[in-house]
């Protein structure tokens, strides 16, 4: 599955930015920008959509359930959960726990251009972290926690005590 990833990340990171910029703009046309929670959802979706249309041209058994209960992608018969989030910290809900391999992406949007940093790496539910808040439901996951993953775009650097992404235009 590494090697297949590999191979898939930057083309559908390229076809990503297309098809991104287009529903940015025209939230923004429209006097709706989108918040950050907002755009990491659309993300996480035009990811899952680009990277099984890559994947099929290119021959690779791949598709998108669109199934909560389901893993994002299934790549030649094995899940693929996709995470996104704009800072150093991934939070998901209870599939989020789910043991399976992930891509971990972190992005950044400015000036009309987005910025990538993907880890792969496989994590099993005691990897999640349980919110210590009693009112908030989710599970997160820190990069200093996946630091030994697979580094597909981008890469790190360490301040002081914690790893923080530096991402790349593709």
């Amino acid at each position: 599955m590494k090697k297949v990833i590999k191979t898939l990340i930057i083309p559908t990171l390229k076809e990503a930015n297309i098809g991104l910029q287009r529903i940015v703009r025209v939230h923004n046309e429209e006097g709706n920008p989108m918040t950050k929670k907002q755009l990491s959802e659309c993300i996480s979706s035009v990811i899952e959509s680009k990277m099984v249309d890559v994947g099929r041209r290119m021959g690779i058994t791949i598709e998108a359930p669109k199934v909560d209960s389901q893993a994002d992608i299934i790549l030649e018969y094995k899940p693929l959960e996709i995470k996104t989030t704009s800072g150093r910290e991934w939070r998901g809900g209870e599939y989020s726990k789910r043991e399976s391999d992930y891509l971990l992406v972190s992005y950044d949007y400015a000036d009309g251009e987005f910025s990538w940093f993907v880890i792969h790496k496989y994590l099993e539910e005691k990897d999640w972290k349980s919110s210590k808040n009693k009112n908030y439901y989710a599970t997160s996951l820190t990069l200093n926690e996946v630091v030994d993953g697979k580094i597909l775009v981008g890469d790190i650097e360490k301040k002081i005590s914690l790893y923080h992404p530096k991402k790349v235009q593709v």
